[in-house]
């Protein structure tokens, strides 16, 4: 299995040096710097052994909420140029927790504050959690496989988890 980790050059700065750091062997990874807002990470993987006709497994961890919402729409239209059973796993933010309650407000100030970066960027999930969620996928040609809520599962949640897959044929896959 071939193994890349992509990431923000200074993220990418901070994680190599915890594995120097640690010993840890990490000779199996590939690391590929990219600036998600601005540049493919698709071209930045291509530009580093990335085999684009090979079924794929994306796990985009902690990146979502740091974008701007048109480099998360290229990112799944990427994912759907990519084999068929291909599929991406991500956490997210919800728009309306982000942007309307007190809570998300102070999330958002928060982290600018700290880090010095704000969170960009949440999925709509109201009224109907799963359903727009797919709805937000099926515009890329993606498929929600499974999904899960974080906090308030029965009012407005603050974010959740997903798994989308681009659908196989009946013999694709």
């Amino acid at each position: 299995m071939t193994i890349f980790e992509v990431d923000a050059s200074p993220t990418q700065a901070v994680k190599l040096s915890a594995i120097d750091k640690t010993g840890l062997d990490a000779s199996h990874v590939t690391f590929v710097s990219c600036d998600f807002n601005r540049q493919s990470w698709l071209d930045a993987l291509n530009e580093n052994g990335f085999d684009p006709d090979k079924r794929t497994f994306i796990l985009w961890e902690g990146v979502t909420m740091y974008l701007e919402e048109q480099a998360i729409q290229g990112t799944l239209r990427t994912v759907s140029t990519l084999p068929a059973g291909s599929s991406i796993a991500f956490d997210f933010f919800s728009r309306e927790w982000l942007e309307d309650t007190l809570t998300g407000k102070m999330a958002r100030w928060g982290v600018k504050a700290i880090y010095g970066e704000p969170f960009l960027f949440g999925f709509p999930v109201t009224p109907n959690f799963s359903e727009r969620l797919e709805a937000y996928l099926n515009e890329y040609n993606l498929t929600l496989d499974s999904n899960r809520p974080l906090g308030d599962e029965s009012g407005l949640p603050y974010g959740g988890l997903l798994l989308a897959v681009k659908p196989c044929s009946d013999r694709s896959c």
